[in-house]
This record gives structure tokens, sequence and C-alpha cells, in this order.
């Protein structure tokens, strides 16, 4: 099993990378004005994902739903609340957070507004 400090590391330097896969998307497109704005993704971001995800099985959707669904990954705390069938609500704020989720949770997620 992976360990917390090096998922933390990992979802990290994919945050990190998703920055500046932005910036450089911005420079293509800069580049090519008439062309469908598109999405720039490093190769290995994904390859990243897929093996974090590998790693962790069942529970593995939390990680894309925190990184691509819930707003800002973390900023923006009410996005990344997840509502419990029992009433119970968590707050996923950062990286260590998400890893001790995952290692306790049961449901997959579907969006950040679904009750679970």
């Amino acid at each position: 099993m992976i360990t917390r400090p090096t998922f933390i590391a990992l979802i990290e330097a994919i945050q990190r990378q998703a920055v500046q896969d932005e910036v450089t998307g911005g420079h293509i497109n800069a580049l090519t004005p008439n062309s469908t704005d598109g999405v720039f993704i490093t190769p290995l971001r994904e390859e990243l994902l897929d093996l974090l995800e590998a790693e962790l099985g069942s529970q593995s959707d939390w990680i894309s739903w925190w990184l691509w669904d819930a707003p800002e990954a973390g900023k923006d705390l009410e996005s990344c609340v997840i509502h419990h069938e029992d009433g119970r609500r968590t707050v996923i704020r950062d990286a260590g957070e998400l890893y001790d989720f995952i290692r306790t949770a049961t449901p997959t997620p579907s969006d950040s507004t679904t009750s679970y």
C-alpha cells in the first residue's frame, strides 16, 4: 500500500503539473488562434493518476473527483464536502485528508453534490 507521505507528494506533483499544463495549453492556443481551444495534459500526469488509482483499488474514483470535479481541489471547502446518507459531512481540505478518507471510504463518487 502506498504511504500517506508518498500519496501527498504525488497528488501535489499532479496539481503542480496541472497548473503548468494550463500555462502550456495557453501558449499553444496563442500560437494557433484559429484552432479549437484545446486542453493540454502531460502524459506523465495521466500515468501518475492511473498508478495511484491502481494502487488504491476500488476507492480510486475519489482521487479524480477531488482533483478534477471538486473545484480548486480543496481550496473551496464547500465544493469538497461529501454528504453521507446518515447526515454526516466529510470535508476534504488537502491530499492528506483525501488519503485518510480513501483508506476508510466505501461509496464511489458521482459528483461533489451527491449525498453518500
